[in-house]
């Protein structure tokens, strides 16, 4: 398209200019109102889907195409393909995720991800059905879509978040105390993050001046709701004296960063009316009234009425689509239907200005005045209907038969194609270039010395910088060859100028290498070959294309979605984005998903990647078990690297495969073994153990070490709530193996955890039996007698005490006579001195009103020659029995300086936290450590603090209580 030919429309607005122009037209006409559907435009050039609306009656007529389907456009208006999604629910949430999704959310919380790529083997596959965990009698009143996340509240006005609607958590903030119907609100993202797995968003409600006006905003960041612009709290960043108050807010915007918002009021003042849009950003507030807005909203007010009036007449009772579900009720319905809801929509420029959209009237809205947009003739004699949509460089606007774009023009493009008789440097060295391009002999490296353009290094800067930024602007492909031709043009003039000396802000170069020029030119080339590639034509810009660079993530799953393998391989080649794995995998997995024989998908799949050696296959084998193709899975194995990500194939396999299993865990275990991982060990393990139970044994049998790993798994990993399941199976397992001592000692570990003496002499008697079994080693079963001696002894001592604990019963037979007990426990039942004064000396701590001197005499008596029982272990009972000061003379009794200094230090703490100041005192006099009686000084002063403080707060609760009784 020639320069001549190009439409453009430049609206002067404060101190900017906006270019409202057409951004392409549509081959095929939409012939009918787009606002009477449900519209979703996807971001960066994508499709459009469009559906029936359910509210609105004129699409209840059995000759409406959209009555069943969703139908997929591209920006050319052609249609791509369609789908099948019949529904009886009103729709909420209509629109796209970033990743290219249609995301469509029912009022019953139902809310579907539909991938608008026409070639899936099954449309079933093309929508993912998922519902939100709330109450099922809580309809959902609006839903918004934003990057990847979504927002809503419900009828009971209940907020929720998800931040990532394809692998996110819903999160309910509930209630923020708003009773009143909820006029507006909007989801704001917090921040500019390239991440958009990292994006979390902010919801900013509009509270009711009966609440105190405002807005309320609500975020995980915080744990109740911030209440902002009610005229008590003031702006951060503004000045002290400004004080914001909305009242009666109609509509919210921020701009795509979250950085800059926009609140739309309708006031009244002595019976005038007057709207108000209020910028807000950190550090800068302004209010712009927008004229002749009334008058628009007053006539959509009159056409909700009307529409209301003519669903009231028209009883619509047809029960293959109800309004709400066959559950809603005419009263219900009727509610919905008298609830005029004027649409207000409001979308930033960049941070520049706002637009407003009232049905068909589009206001402008810059930083000091406003106006309204008109549809001139040079583009279309009238407009029926048309929806908006906030990209990141303007709003795109899609009408019956063509796309618009509104955006901010920067001044370097006004240099060159906006000039009001005086001509810019930008604007000479474009028309030069367009001249010595049509001159074939012209040589560039030559300046000629009349041209002031190219003898001026300074305008020469200037204007290949302008050249470069306008051709970023420009989206007209024939423009943007001359302006980047242009810089190129004056780059070499420069270059040759300055004798090969860059210059600043034209040959800055990236972290590659690389200049603005070159970078610029090649974002082009990308975007350019995206618009033109097959049917599925896009409209993306240079600004949408720097953003998906910067996001190669998001980039990748657009690619990704319409199987772009070909071109996403070559587009990372040319901008060097480490995505080359991502596209070998998700190449392979579509193959392996064509119903072709195994053996050409798995040869395809090799020459593929034959040079490819850091690409994993682990996903590619899951999608091969997914579908069911065996033989691809065992001949893929081979070329994994990984064992961590190898045996989890095989152990699926083992599962999906029972006629072959005992081969597939055979493998997983010889290769856990050789990872000498013991999580991957134990994960086999317990894989085969809940598969096959005790039919598992020859498994484990078969090696040493498995048999060692395995009968640690029996004791630690098992999963199971009854400990007498675990020495039962390792019992068992272990006479499988006729290891008779360490089946006894199993048997014996169990049997000294139970508290029946009935049930543990049993026990010990099998133990018994099971040490006779070796007769090499008759050493275990002697030693087993002494314990049978003394389980017989407790348990002929009383009849009644049996079914007690041992413990309880040691007591007893210590509390009645402790030197005969005493004697027997050694004689008899052998048991250890210092076992039997360790119990002695726990009777006497544990009394209920313990006596400290009987206790100080029983430890001179247990340590009178030497150290029998710890002195440590002495103060740990004591100290647990709160009797810190018989502690603190037990320590003086320890001889080796600095195991006395550390329970010296024991004591003192817990006397501070008891807030035993006596103690404490009394232990300054005794001990002669500097440091502890550095250390109890410290104490005493911290605790003579504490109870002024608390002596000073119990005198201001009871002054205040006499107050209040006056």
């Amino acid at each position: 398209m020639e320069d001549s030919l190009i439409l453009q429309e430049f609206k002067s607005l404060d101190d900017e200019k906006y270019e409202f122009s057409i951004y392409c037209d549509l081959v095929q006409r939409l012939k009918f109102d787009l606002q009477q559907k449900k519209v979703a435009i996807a971001r960066f050039g994508g499709p459009i889907a469009i559906c029936r609306d359910i509210v609105q009656t004129q699409f209840f007529e059995n000759n409406d195409m959209f009555k069943e389907d969703i139908w997929f456009y591209s920006n050319e208006g052609l249609i791509l393909n369609k789908i099948k999604f019949p529904y009886n629910q009103r729709i909420v949430g209509f629109d796209f995720i970033y990743e290219e999704l249609l995301v469509v959310v029912l009022e019953n919380g139902f809310y579907y991800l539909i991938n608008p790529f026409e070639f899936d083997q099954y449309e079933s596959k093309r929508i993912e059905e998922k519902r939100f965990n709330k109450p099922d009698e809580d309809l959902i009143v609006e839903a918004k879509i934003l990057k990847n996340g979504l927002g809503f509240f419900t009828k009971s006005n209940r907020f929720y978040i998800m931040n990532n609607l394809v692998e996110g958590k819903l999160i309910d903030f509930g209630n923020p105390g708003i009773s009143s119907e909820i006029s507006c609100w909007n989801l704001i993202p917090q921040g500019d993050s390239f991440d958009e797995n990292d994006v979390k968003f902010n919801l900013y409600v509009a509270n009711s001046a009966g609440n105190g006006g405002g807005v309320l905003c609500i975020s995980e960041s915080f744990k109740d709701p911030i209440k902002l612009y009610n005229g008590q709290e003031k702006h951060l960043g503004l000045d002290q004296d400004t004080v914001i108050n909305l009242k009666n807010i109609k509509a919210i915007a921020s701009d795509c960063k979250g950085l800059h918002t926009a609140y739309l009021t309708q006031e009244f003042s002595q019976n005038k009316e007057t709207w108000i849009v209020h910028l807000i950003c950190e550090d800068d507030y302004k209010q712009i009234v927008v004229s002749d807005l009334g008058i628009y909203y007053q006539e959509e007010v009159e056409k909700v009425k009307s529409q209301i009036q003519y669903y009231n007449k028209s009883n619509i009772t047809n029960p293959q689509t109800p309004l709400s579900g066959n559950q809603m009720s005419n009263s219900q319905r009727q509610k919905l239907y008298n609830t005029p809801r004027v649409n207000i929509n409001m979308y930033w420029i960049e941070n520049k200005a706002v637009v407003i959209q009232i049905r068909n009237a589009l206001f402008l809205v810059g930083s000091e005045t406003s106006t309204k947009v008109e549809f001139n003739n040079d583009f279309e004699s009238k407009i029926p209907s048309f929806v908006c949509v906030q990209e990141l460089d303007g709003v795109k606007i899609l009408a019956e038969n063509r796309i618009y774009m509104l955006r901010n023009t920067p001044q370097e493009y006004l240099n060159i194609f906006d000039t009001t008789g005086s001509y810019s440097p930008a604007y000479q060295l474009y028309q030069k270039s367009q001249i010595n391009v049509e001159n074939q002999n012209y040589d560039q490296t030559q300046v000629n010395s009349q041209d002031d353009i190219l003898n001026n290094q300074v305008d020469l800067e200037k204007a290949v910088n302008d050249c470069i930024i306008a051709g970023q602007y420009e989206f007209n492909i024939y423009r943007q060859q001359k302006l980047l031709k242009a810089a190129s043009h004056g780059r070499i003039l420069l270059q040759g100028f300055l004798l090969g000396n860059k210059v600043n802000n034209v040959d800055n170069e990236d972290e590659d290498g690389e200049n603005q020029l070159t970078k610029v030119c090649k974002l082009l080339r990308v975007a350019y070959q995206l618009n033109q590639y097959q049917k599925y034509k896009r409209s993306i810009t240079y600004k949408q294309m720097e953003y998906l660079y910067e996001t190669s993530e998001v980039f990748l799953k657009i690619l990704l979605r319409y199987n772009y393998h070909y071109i996403a391989i070559e587009i990372s080649k040319f901008l060097r984005l480490d995505i080359k794995k991502e596209i070998y995998i998700h190449w392979a997995c579509c193959k392996i998903e064509k119903n072709e024989d195994d053996s050409k998908i798995i040869n395809d799949i090799k020459n593929q990647f034959k040079d490819q050696t850091d690409i994993p296959f682990s996903d590619i084998i899951h999608k091969a078990l997914q579908v069911g193709k065996s033989k691809i899975v065992l001949e893929l194995l081979n070329f994994e690297p990984s064992i961590q990500k190898r045996i989890p194939v095989l152990l699926c396999m083992a599962k999906t495969q029972p006629n072959s299993n005992e081969e597939y865990f055979y493998k997983a275990l010889v290769e856990a073994l050789q990872s000498k991982d013991s999580n991957l060990i134990y994960l086999v393990i317990k894989t085969i153990w809940d598969k096959l139970g005790e039919k598992s044994f020859d498994y484990f049998s078969k090696e040493e070490i498995l048999s060692a790993h395995f009968q640690i798994f029996l004791k630690t990993q098992l999963d199971t709530q009854k400990l007498q399941q675990q020495y039962v199976l390792l019992y068992k397992f272990l006479l499988k193996q006729k290891q008779f001592i360490k089946a006894g000692f199993s048997l014996l570990e169990f049997a000294i955890k139970q508290n029946d003496i009935n049930k543990k002499s049993e026990l010990i008697k099998q133990v018994k039996i099971e040490f006779q079994k070796d007769l090499s080693d008759k050493f275990y079963t002697l030693a087993i007698d002494d314990q049978i001696k003394f389980v017989n002894y407790l348990n002929s001592l009383d009849e009644k005490n049996i079914k007690i604990s041992i413990y309880q019963q040691l007591k007893q037979l210590l509390a009645k006579n402790q030197d005969i007990a005493r004697e027997k426990l050694q004689s008899e039942i052998k048991m250890h001195p210092k076992a039997v004064s360790v119990n002695q000396l726990k009777l006497l701590i544990n009394e209920p009103v313990p006596k400290e001197q009987e206790i100080e005499r029983k430890v001179d008596e247990i340590n009178r020659k030497t150290e029998v029982i710890p002195y440590s272990i002495i103060i740990d009972q004591l100290l647990k029995n709160n009797l810190e000061q018989v502690a603190f003379r037990i320590a003086l009794k320890i001889r080796d300086q600095e195991s006395r200094e550390h329970q010296y230090e024991r004591i003192i703490r817990q006397a501070y936290q008891k807030e035993k100041d006596d103690l404490l005192d009394s232990m300054s006099y005794q001990i002669t450590s500097p440091h502890i009686v550095d250390l109890i000084n410290e104490l005493r002063e911290k605790l003579k603090s504490l109870k002024q403080i608390s002596s000073q707060n119990q005198f201001t609760n009871q002054s205040q209580s006499i107050y209040n009784m006056r």
